[in-house]
């Protein structure tokens, strides 16, 4: 959202690129493998993965070109390489909005810029979903808005107190009573809505949560709550437990005939867990594979 640790460390576009790729690469590689490993025929998948895109698989692109990330061996692997499009970017906007005195402005469009895509899919009726949900096109402008918000996050300081002390409690609230609620409508029309409520309807809410709990005065989303060694952990695993659910998900469902959801969740936080561990050590220690660095420094040039 604006951390300042970031912001440290943009001293060249290259190193922190190299930095980004560091802590997504890891993770990217170790969801493909596990993937292919929980495929029903790994060596054909590992085949196709490899040949039938416009590139070659493993190089963290699975969402730039068509098939739009279809055939990559770890679905949720797709915002991994949605994300490192952005990587490249980022330095410039970040220092863009920053000297920018127009922030809020920057904030709408970047917004407004949600609705084409939807606007398109509801008059053509065919547009690929894959490409809608998958690819940096269709996704920059969150990228983007989170950016606009961390640059006005002191303008939000200055809310009224009840705004702050209740403001993202509120929003969660409303957001859980709406999908509680409300029944999704049957496709095409499905299509159309989720990608409106993937954008312009609920990038707002998501923002404003993210902007009152790093404020740290709301009553109930505290940070006495969030930052409890249970939550901490949590959160500290989240981005391993998003990656490598899936493939972990098909591995046991080969293995095991109809494992329950409790073995299924025990393995994917525990693999998580694992994995999480691992690369916190690899942090702490700087250890990095002479490829890996190779990689890092091809992918940052």
């Amino acid at each position: 959202m604006y951390p300042r640790k970031i912001a440290l460390t943009l001293l060249t576009k290259k190193t922190f690129l190299s930095d980004r790729f560091y802590s997504t690469y890891p993770g990217y590689l170790i969801g493909c493998l596990l993937g292919l490993l929980g495929s029903p025929h790994p060596f054909q998948t590992a085949w196709d993965y490899a040949s039938v895109g416009y590139v070659p698989g493993l190089l963290l692109m699975d969402s730039w070109f068509p098939p739009f990330g279809t055939t990559s061996p770890d679905d949720p692997g797709w915002l991994l390489c949605t994300m490192a499009a952005f990587y490249f970017f980022f330095p410039s906007w970040y220092r863009f909005v920053r000297a920018s005195q127009v922030p809020k402005l920057l904030a709408c469009i970047a917004l407004l810029s949600c609705l084409p895509l939807p606007l398109i899919c509801a008059i053509r009726g065919n547009v690929d979903a894959d490409f809608a949900r998958r690819h940096p096109l269709a996704n920059w402008q969150k990228f983007f808005f989170g950016i606009c918000l961390g640059r006005l996050l002191p303008e939000f300081k200055k809310a009224p107190d009840w705004l702050r002390k209740a403001g993202a409690s509120l929003t969660v609230s409303a957001l859980l009573l709406a999908f509680a609620v409300v029944q999704p409508p049957s496709a095409p029309r499905r299509q159309v809505l989720d990608l409106l409520l993937d954008g312009p309807v609920l990038l707002p809410f998501f923002g404003s949560v993210l902007v009152f709990v790093s404020i740290g005065e709301d009553r109930i989303l505290s940070p006495r709550v969030l930052q409890s060694e249970t939550l901490f952990w949590l959160g500290s695993i989240s981005a391993q437990l998003y990656i490598l659910h899936a493939p972990v998900y098909q591995m046991l469902h080969r293995i095991l005939q109809s494992p329950s959801l409790k073995i299924t969740f025990a393995a994917q936080l525990a693999t998580a867990a694992a994995v999480s561990s691992v690369f916190k050590y690899m942090s702490l220690t700087k250890g990095r594979s002479k490829a890996l660095e190779w990689f890092a420094e091809t992918y940052s040039a």
